[in-house]
């Protein structure tokens, strides 16, 4: 039974001919208001029994997590044509009241963590510097490709000068040819999946690429281009 007294759907156009579909639908099956929302408008005072029901494109996904992620509100997502990322990064499924059953199914509510970068929402995952390949499909790449990756990450090694602060204002300073930051739900290709990891904990991953000498890169290269045995629980020191 649903736990909402009312529900939104802010969408881009409230005349959409699916949408009004959609809403009378709600209506009958669920017997409590659902009202369109235009996305560019100033929304309601937040309710704790108000469901938000999102309709938007990509940009205007990533625009309202951005503008109201400390809002303790329930969000949930409807598929749409135009927005392939968040339809990859949360497992939408392509039919708008299937999507309806999973945003209304308490096992799959989750608290989300957002990833920002220069203050703007991104998906999936944040590169600086050169981080060796790690957020490549090298699995897909030929031998040769790898061999050729291999040297020119080799010659083109650099070092950047990093400060990283936790929320808990924990700071690491150190020098790194670079850095990965990735929404820890993600599946990345060089580093196979633990047990030990849990998605959707409110938690990023950051990789912080720092060889100490020469040798030790070389190492990390070739165990991510030929020897593919990193791991989310053992990890070089170098990372």
């Amino acid at each position: 039974m649903i736990a909402y007294k009312n529900s939104i759907v802010i969408t881009y156009d409230t005349s959409i001919e699916k949408l009004m579909d959609f809403q009378k639908a709600f209506v009958v099956q669920h017997k409590i208001p659902l009202s369109l929302m235009l996305f560019s408008d100033v929304l309601p005072t937040w309710e704790e029994e108000t469901l938000y029901l999102l309709y938007l494109e990509d940009a205007q996904v990533k625009a309202f997590l951005k503008n109201y992620r400390d809002a303790p509100i329930a969000v949930g997502l409807l598929p749409h044509d135009r927005c392939p990322q968040t339809t990859a990064r949360y497992g939408l499924v392509k039919d708008m009241y299937e999507a309806l059953d999973d945003v209304l199914n308490t096992a799959l509510r989750v608290a989300d963590q957002i990833l920002l970068c220069n203050g703007e929402v991104v998906f999936h995952k944040v590169s600086i510097g050169n981080v060796q390949n790690l957020n490549k499909k090298v699995y897909d790449l030929s031998f040769a490709k790898n061999v050729q990756n291999f040297f020119n990450h080799l010659k083109n090694l650099s070092y950047l000068d990093v400060s990283l602060k936790t929320a808990k204002e924990n700071l690491t300073h150190t020098v790194a040819s670079g850095v990965l930051v990735l929404e820890d739900y993600v599946v990345f290709h060089a580093l196979k999946k633990s047990e030990k990891v849990t998605f959707h904990d409110g938690k990023l991953n950051a990789f912080i690429i720092a060889p100490n000498s020469l040798l030790s890169y070389v190492y990390d290269l070739i165990a991510i281009y030929f020897y593919h045995k990193f791991s989310w629980g053992s990890l070089p020191k170098s990372i």
